[in-house]
């Protein structure tokens, strides 16, 4: 994990912050490697957070919120689901998905 934070801080400046639901949109010029690595290191440290600090450490609650949202109608993205389904804060979700 503390080897995708710099990564991702090496790389948020070049291409930058945006939401997760954007996730393989990011378009860099110097490599596209980075570039698609970017949305997969930012996506592993969500999921760790949500985690560790919304699902009690528990993996398999993680994959039943994601497996609910699965097999719903979909009318909201995967990030608002779990914003909602979590009770995660505005701040927080911030936090968390623009960082």
């Amino acid at each position: 994990m503390k080897v995708e934070a710099c990564l991702i801080d090496r790389y948020k400046e070049q291409y930058g912050d945006y939401a997760l639901d954007r996730f393989g949109e990011s378009h860099g010029e110097e490599s596209e490697y980075a570039s698609a690595f970017y949305d997969y290191w930012r996506s592993t440290l969500v999921v760790d957070a949500l985690i560790n600090r919304y699902c009690n450490q528990q993996v398999e609650k993680m994959i039943d919120c994601y497996r609910e949202w699965a097999e719903s109608s979909r009318v909201t993205n995967l990030q608002t689901y779990f914003i909602d389904k979590l009770h995660i804060s505005d701040e927080e979700a911030k936090g968390l998905w623009l960082s």
